[in-house]
């Protein structure tokens, strides 16, 4: 379970629980996360529901720099 995604801005979180796009993470009890807190987060396997998209927004340093268009959208 722990091979599925990399956290860039909290690399503590310890995925628990996964099924398609969504994930249950565990914080441990002391964290400080709110709702509503973006996770920036390298996934190592790309599932299927990608294609559900029409586009993929880049980040960079906090900010949107570019819009990729998911190519698999329209096939």
């Amino acid at each position: 379970m722990n091979n599925r995604v990399y956290f860039l801005n909290a690399p503590s979180l310890k995925p628990i629980g996964h099924s398609e796009e969504h994930m249950v993470l565990d914080a441990g009890e002391d964290h400080t996360f709110k709702t509503g807190d973006v996770l920036y987060a390298l996934p190592i396997h790309i599932c299927p529901t990608v294609a559900l998209y029409d586009k993929l927004l880049v980040v960079e340093h906090g900010a949107i720099v570019a819009e990729w268009e998911v190519a698999a959208r329209k096939r």
